[in-house]
């Protein structure tokens, strides 16, 4: 009876080592299968990371150039279509871009402009770095100043002080100093030099018989010139 008990015992320690053995086998395969899941999750994730890299990368060498030159900052831009504007007026930017010029870039502020109501009068592209306004049209395309609402003629025209202007009796010939001031003379040999007030000049000549001049320049380019010597007085041209 004892060995049938002692047959019986190892029997049963051997299904139960082999059931050890089949359990670490599975174990074993599991691990592998996982860590093989892993590695190609690994990859899967570099390979996205480097495609944003490479995205990335050209979008920033398809950008525009950041280098650009500015002598007015956006808060001048916009005082100095204020200084254009009627009363009341208010004016912000609404965008701003770059344009070549000669192989070199200007900052445009395109500032919109709205009347006490405010209602839209008019949209101005502002050079950052000459300060010259102009009229926005759309896009980066702008025209003359002269095209906007706001341009008023007697006030934006540009004085023409300097020249040869003709009269009726006497030729007028003039030049304009870097103190602003402007020096005259008449073919007669009458001269002087007086400070530009506006569209105006005003001198009291030297001399035995001194003379009151006054220059008057006009926007259609014109020197009206009056004053005592009665005989110089008239309007010439250019």
């Amino acid at each position: 009876m004892k060995p049938k008990m002692h047959l019986y015992a190892l029997l049963v320690l051997l299904v139960m080592l082999l059931s050890l053995t089949a359990c670490g086998k599975k174990d074993t395969a599991s691990d592998t299968a996982a860590a093989a899941d892993t590695a190609a999750a690994d990859t899967v994730a570099a390979d996205t990371q480097d495609t944003s890299t490479t995205s990335d990368t050209t979008s920033d060498s398809a950008a525009a150039p950041t280098n650009v030159p500015s002598v007015y900052s956006p808060e001048d831009a916009v005082a100095l279509v204020l200084e254009k504007s009627p009363p009341g007026a208010t004016a912000y930017i609404s965008t701003a871009f770059a344009i070549e010029t000669n192989n070199e870039y200007h900052s445009y502020f395109v500032i919109v402009v709205k009347d006490s109501y405010g209602m839209e009068i008019c949209k101005v592209a502002v050079d950052g770095v000459s300060g010259e306004l102009h009229h926005y049209v759309s896009g980066k395309t702008f025209e003359d100043f002269s095209q906007s609402p706001l341009f008023e003629p007697k006030r934006d025209t540009p004085l023409v002080w300097e020249g040869t202007f003709i009269g009726d009796e006497s030729t007028l010939t003039t030049t304009k100093n870097e103190d602003e001031s402007l020096t005259f003379t008449f073919s007669d040999g009458t001269t002087g030099t007086g400070i530009i007030t506006g569209n105006v000049v005003s001198v009291l000549t030297e001399g035995d018989t001194p003379q009151t001049i006054v220059l008057l320049c006009n926007i259609d380019g014109t020197m009206t010139v009056g004053g005592t010597n009665i005989s110089l007085n008239g309007t010439y041209t250019p």
